[in-house]
């Protein structure tokens, strides 16, 4: 069923982006396959969205804003920066290719200024300058997007793999190849935590890593 006019909205044209983002990924998503999964033709779009970047731009204002409302507020400053950077991972894991959206947009959209402004005042008090303290945000915030972004590029690399490999199996059949001298560490390390490398675990952990910096930066 196509759409009218008057009854294209930007909230189905979203929808749509996300539902298209899923199916295909952010590699091949266009304008044209929008205006296919909604029946329309694609010139109707840009009565909403001048361009695939101004898309990206409010989806990832959505992200942010799901952030924010499943946002927990936490007494002390370290587990409040916890809090914000597992409820950012969950709003990435919620949307299809958020992170690579994220990553393609301008940081100038209302609800992640939002987010940025809360990350900012949880660390105000730290006696440091104002670069260091940006720093210290853009730090976390590129881990966090990372990680996901990481996760969305072994799924991609997976997809080219024939049926029945795997990226772990490829990694650790290399591994097993090299030299014990050269690679006694590696395998040892990589065999206790080859199941767990996309945790739940180990993202908080690496949070704790950079939080833990921003603590000893107060002893200074």
């Amino acid at each position: 069923m196509s759409h009218r006019k008057g009854t294209l909205t930007e909230e189905k044209i979203i929808e749509a982006t996300w539902k298209v983002l899923g199916e295909v990924g952010i590699e091949k998503f266009g304008m044209r396959k929008l205006a296919d999964e909604l029946h329309i033709k694609a010139a109707s779009l840009y009565w909403h969205f001048q361009s695939k970047q101004s898309i990206f731009q409010t989806l990832t204002n959505e992200v942010a804003k799901d952030t924010l409302l499943n946002l927990e507020r936490k007494e002390k400053w370290d587990d409040q920066l916890l809090e914000i950077g597992k409820a950012f991972r969950n709003s990435l894991q919620k949307y299809p290719c958020s992170a690579k959206v994220i990553m393609k947009s301008l940081p100038n959209e209302l609800q992640y200024l939002k987010l940025l402004n809360i990350i900012l005042e949880t660390i105000d008090f730290m006696p440091i300058t104002d670069e260091q303290k940006l720093a210290n945000v853009m730090c976390l915030l590129n881990y966090i997007i990372s990680y996901e972004d990481d996760a969305y590029e072994q799924k991609q690399n997976e997809e080219t793999l024939k049926e029945g490999e795997y990226v772990y199996d490829l990694f650790d059949k290399a591994v097993q190849q090299l030299p014990d001298e050269d690679s006694y560490f590696i395998k040892k390390i990589y065999k206790a935590s080859r199941q767990k490398m996309q945790s739940d675990k180990i993202f908080e952990y690496g949070l704790t890593i950079i939080i833990d910096g921003m603590k000893a930066r107060l002893t200074v």
